[in-house]
């Protein structure tokens, strides 16, 4: 949200063109530039109801911090094929379930149409083995999901990868003292893992994923959106949030939402799916993220 404002100290005028908040406090601060009566002016911070001028051994850095910011304050990011190469991680374990369940595993190729979904593992393990669906209990398609992520964590997991230039595009998003979140299908526990491992957990003020002891609707529903996250930051406006993901049911979640979405190409998401989602940005690597987030 673009605001103008203009104030009177002493014999110097102030034009605000926006608000920035402190990471510490979340106090507002306004960017100004000031003009003197000898009409020279120059960059600096205004705490809106102070007379106080913040250091202005800012100048210049001031005025090129607020310039480069993104209009985006809270990046929600999918999980798998979004952060993580995880195909690999995924198909090993599918197949290392059904042979421990006495069952012929499904293709590959079946295996990577589920992926494509971003399903999880209640609606994917029937899609994969009908018989499930056959349960009116869900006790055997409970057991079946246990047994999954129990072997995504002794063996599937370590198959996973990070996609290149996630390093470098956190320490970037660090530095502009923009929020992230993650939100997936995936099991609780196989993110936080995961993360941990990368160590990128630092950078997430939260992790939301498929958890048993806190049940809540999937993406694409948005009641995560509409209960977790947007109240972590009633601060921004809907139009501040991007969701970055790689299937459909991200960026159905992100419409649902109201909020704007990038569509990760590079991941595991059916094209025409995604493509009539209608996304407002696509990257092709998280490279590419990078630079949308200097330049939107």
């Amino acid at each position: 949200m673009l605001l103008l404002l203009k104030s009177r100290i002493g014999n110097l005028t102030f034009q605000a063109t926006s608000l920035i908040f402190s990471k510490r406090n979340k106090t507002p601060y306004l960017p100004v530039i000031y003009y003197s009566t000898k009409g020279c002016f120059s960059p600096a911070f205004l705490k809106p109801g102070s007379k106080r001028i913040l250091p202005l051994v800012f100048h210049l850095f001031a005025l090129t911090f607020y310039l480069s910011m993104s209009p985006y304050r809270v990046l929600i990011f999918d999980f798998d094929g979004t952060l993580c190469a995880t195909e690999e991680a995924i198909l090993h374990t599918f197949r290392r379930t059904f042979e421990q369940e006495g069952t012929t595993p499904p293709s590959d190729e079946k295996v990577k149409e589920g992926i494509s979904t971003g399903g999880n593992l209640n609606t994917m393990l029937p899609f994969l083995h009908p018989a499930l669906s056959d349960d009116s209990s869900g006790q055997l398609l409970q057991e079946w999901v246990l047994k999954y992520r129990q072997l995504y964590h002794t063996e599937g997991g370590a198959l996973t990868t990070l996609f290149d230039g996630a390093e470098a595009l956190f320490e970037q998003i660090q530095q502009q003292g923009l929020s992230c979140v993650v939100i997936s299908n995936k099991g609780q526990q196989a993110i936080e893992q995961a993360l941990e491992h990368f160590n990128l957990n630092k950078y997430f003020d939260l992790v939301i994923g498929d958890n048993p002891n806190l049940p809540m609707a999937k993406k694409p529903d948005p009641v995560a959106f509409q209960q977790v996250i947007l109240p972590r930051y009633p601060q921004f406006s809907l139009n501040q949030f991007l969701m970055i993901g790689d299937t459909h049911a991200d960026l159905q979640f992100a419409n649902n939402a109201g909020i704007p979405s990038c569509w990760a190409v590079f991941g595991y998401g059916a094209i025409d799916l995604c493509l009539a989602a209608a996304p407002t940005h696509t990257i092709h690597s998280l490279s590419e993220l990078s630079q949308l987030l200097n330049s939107a």
